[in-house]
């Protein structure tokens, strides 16, 4: 099995039991696995006739052939690239990792819900670290 690379930054609050309880949703590993299972096989599904499996593997163009947002996704997508500057790599793994959460959904287009979520995997980059570089 191939080891992939994950890119993803996450700032973590304090939060109190009943948050986390609500958040948990009592799944068990075993549901949590079987989910993950089911977007995986979505993923090699959708991409078998581009001989790869996962999102992550996607480049510009299967990213334009198979990436589908809806109009809230599209505006929200908008707003974090204009208002982060974010570089076009940038840009492409918060897509793939959106997909990604669309997959786990079930849900066939990446909505603003997927989008928020995805860039919420990279706010901490560039809260702590883009400052530094400029």
């Amino acid at each position: 099995m191939k080891v992939q690379e994950v890119n993803i930054h996450q700032n973590v609050g304090e939060i109190n039991y009943d948050e986390y309880k609500n958040t948990n949703k009592n799944k068990t590993s075993a549901e949590i696995k079987k989910n993950i299972e089911r977007a995986r096989k979505r993923q090699e599904k959708r991409y078998e006739e581009d001989d790869i499996l996962t999102n992550s593997q996607l480049n510009s163009k299967l990213i334009n052939k198979y990436l589908t947002l809806d109009d809230k996704g599209q505006k929200m997508a908008e707003y974090f690239y204009d208002k982060y500057k974010l570089s076009n790599r940038s840009y492409t793994k918060i897509l793939k990792v959106a997909m990604t959460i669309a997959d786990l959904n079930e849900s066939e287009y990446i909505g603003e819900k997927e989008i928020i979520e995805a860039f919420s995997f990279r706010n901490a980059y560039y809260k702590y670290f883009q400052e530094n570089e400029r």
